[in-house]
């Protein structure tokens, strides 16, 4: 549902915060982070409870295929 596909773009975006190549950024940056990926853990954890009350589940990352073998 809607928390569920919040909680994966959340993760992508606190990734794509932190990719740093820089050896002085990644150290300097290093509480920061692990600060954020701290609380990033805990609201993913909540949307994992809270996606139970989206009942509609029109907003989902997983998809559906069907396969027939001829």
């Amino acid at each position: 549902g809607i928390f569920h596909l919040a909680a994966h773009i959340l993760n992508k975006v606190v990734n794509k915060l932190f990719q740093k190549n820089n050896i002085i950024i990644k150290i300097i940056l290093l509480p920061l982070e692990l600060v954020v990926r701290l609380l990033n853990f805990l609201i993913s954890i909540l949307f994992f409870y809270l996606d139970k009350l989206d009942k509609e589940k029109s907003w989902t990352t997983d998809y559906l295929c069907i396969a027939k073998k001829n």
